[in-house]
């Protein structure tokens, strides 16, 4: 999934027409894309399916609070000192870097939203009870792999997970402990509804292949149908500052994105036609 970034020096510079804030949209989905490990692919994932979703008509909003900033890097933004998580979970639209892409936004992290006393998951609950002129359909949260209690507290803030896990054998030992952590917290009605579990293909590693079926064996449905393969082309789409299924839409990593977000969207508007809303719109 990961793949050499070649040497590229031009930096995106986003002007910030920014809205006030006031109070909430009913229907913002707060989503985060997590992982147990780094350099599986998560931050590329959560940055294409933002793109995807944005192409499918939804103005998306994509958090990123990973300490190195690896959204803001992946893009090529040009990050303001005003800009941060705690700046907008206050009120102050103009921290949120605007049309990064048509319909999709950027909400970059700062140094001071990581000091040890700060609950970062709270700023993104404040985040999602906010409204905006322009409201958002989908805040993607990018998190920084499963931990400890930061990232127990980033859980708890957000509606649903989706997990991106690397198809290899690692993921067969570290899984089911952390699916067990995560019933624990169903079971205190705090953690998120695990949306499904995306595989991302380590290179030489074929769609349908060894270690994707037996994945697909062990943990049954919650696997999402979609899996996303190595290929160089996501490698030189970072390179220009773009995600994948802008710079190269029918590649087969792009074409996997775009349908996954296609499926999500499928079953959220079923649900949706059943009653069932985001468990912080409840």
């Amino acid at each position: 999934m990961t793949s050499p970034i070649n040497e590229y020096t031009d930096t995106h510079i986003i002007v910030n027409n920014s809205p006030d804030i006031a109070g909430r949209p009913v229907n913002t989905r707060t989503v985060m894309i997590g992982s147990q490990k780094g350099g599986v692919g998560k931050t590329t994932t959560t940055i294409n399916l933002g793109a995807a979703f944005s192409e499918r008509g939804k103005h998306v909003l994509v958090v990123d609070t990973d300490p190195v900033s690896s959204v803001a890097a992946s893009l090529h933004l040009e990050v303001p000192d005003f800009c941060g998580l705690e700046r907008a979970a206050a009120g102050n639209a103009d921290a949120i870097l605007r049309d990064v892409e048509p319909g999709l936004d950027v909400l970059p992290c700062s140094p001071t939203d990581f000091r040890s006393d700060v609950r970062i998951g709270g700023w993104i609950q404040q985040l999602g009870e906010q409204e905006f002129e322009d409201p958002y359909d989908l805040i993607l949260v990018d998190s920084s792999p499963y931990t400890g209690p930061r990232s127990r507290d980033l859980l708890c803030s957000a509606d649903e997970l989706l997990l991106v896990i690397r198809a290899e054998p690692l993921s067969y030992r570290t899984l089911p402990s952390f699916l067990h952590d995560l019933r624990r917290l169903d079971n205190l009605d705090l953690g998120p509804n695990l949306r499904g579990i995306i595989l991302t293909l380590p290179q030489g590693e074929p769609l349908g292949g060894r270690w994707e079926n037996g994945l697909r064996n062990r943990f049954g449905s919650r696997m999402m149908p979609q899996a996303v393969p190595y290929d160089s082309v996501v490698g030189y789409s970072l390179a220009q500052g773009l995600p994948v299924v802008i710079s190269d839409p029918e590649s087969v990593p792009a074409q996997q994105y775009l349908e996954l977000a296609a499926e999500l969207e499928q079953r959220w508007d079923e649900e949706e036609a059943n009653g069932v809303v985001p468990r912080s719109a409840a």
